[in-house]
């Protein structure tokens, strides 16, 4: 994070994965295991956030990102 005159700015690590919402669409439909794994990342995401009292306050499936196109992302 840096500052300059008239904003914050954030760098972060680029994810080429797409978005939760496009992954929603192309499926259709995750299995109860798929999702269960994807939620488990995002409360763990959560957790380190809330651990640094830091608030999300924009949590919905076009914020969270995949690292990358891989089925393992």
């Amino acid at each position: 994070m840096y500052v300059d005159d008239n904003y914050y700015n954030l760098v972060t690590e680029f994810c080429g994965g797409g978005e939760l919402f496009e992954h929603i669409i192309a499926r259709g439909r995750f299995s109860e295991a798929y999702a269960s794994k994807i939620i488990k990342q995002v409360l763990s995401a959560i957790k380190h956030l809330h651990d640094k009292n830091i608030c999300h306050r924009d949590l919905k499936p076009e914020n969270i990102l995949f690292e990358s196109k891989s089925k393992e992302a």
